[in-house]
């Protein structure tokens, strides 16, 4: 399975499913392909304790620590 991933949505697209959402209008245009673990680590597998899935500099998923509580 290849994916995408939107660095402005912080999402995962399948990319099998590309011209569907491009006929909608819907994929993001800073959709760019993925190594399926990185698809796997960040979005099948749960969040180590105390982290959400966030976007790195270089605009790939990263865990960041769960911001405090308001």
């Amino acid at each position: 399975m290849n994916v995408l991933f939107s660095p402005s949505l912080n999402s995962f697209y399948p990319e099998d499913m590309r011209g569907d959402y491009e006929q909608a209008g819907t994929l993001p245009p800073d959709a760019v392909p993925v190594p399926y673990a990185i698809f796997a680590e960040f979005s099948l597998a749960a969040a180590p304790e105390g982290k959400i899935r966030a976007v790195g500099e270089d605009g790939s998923p990263v865990w960041a620590a769960l911001p405090e509580p308001t």
